[in-house]
């Protein structure tokens, strides 16, 4: 019911929050007061700093994924559409007009649209794969591995080795 599920989102929500908040709090709590360190305003702020980036990643992810979620929902939709188009529309259109070939042109409108339905499948799954190839490289990566603070990246040189003169063989 429309009650039961109001209730559960704001049972979620206040779980998010009270996750968000002790996020927040926990580390500062437990270096300043457990581990006695000095320095509470940067321990605050760095904390504060990381708490902020760690939601946004979190937003980012989902609606990363609500992206490639609504693509595939989209292709449904397309399938749907040409159906209508080639088989209901063609179908009701020619029903009135000439009764004995409507098996024939069935089988036609059907392989069009079966063939068009594939063909959409094929290329929104292809846009699928490359999204989520792009996302998992780019968002997934770099947000979770990628901090910037390395070795500057040096390509290999090439020694040219000279060959050994008056080599002698035995």
């Amino acid at each position: 019911s429309v009650k039961t599920q109001q209730i559960v989102q704001m049972t979620i929500f206040i779980l998010c929050v009270v996750a968000i908040i002790w996020l927040v709090v926990a580390t500062p709590f437990y270096k300043i007061k457990i581990l006695k360190q000095k320095d509470k305003s940067d321990i605050i702020v760095q904390q504060a700093i990381h708490s902020i980036e760690y939601v946004l990643s979190c937003i980012s992810h989902t609606a990363s994924y609500l992206r490639l979620w609504a693509l595939s929902l989209a292709h449904q939709q397309l399938s749907e559409v040409l159906f209508d188009q080639f088989i209901v529309s063609l179908t009701m259109n020619l029903m009135t007009e000439n009764k004995y070939y409507l098996g024939v042109i069935l089988i036609i409108t059907y392989g069009g649209w079966f063939w068009s339905s594939v063909a959409i499948l094929c290329a929104m799954e292809g846009l699928s794969a490359y999204l989520h190839c792009l996302r998992l490289c780019w968002i997934e990566f770099n947000s979770k591995f990628f901090q910037g603070d390395g070795n500057e990246f040096e390509p290999l040189k090439e020694v040219k080795i000279q060959p050994i003169k008056n080599l002698m063989i035995i």
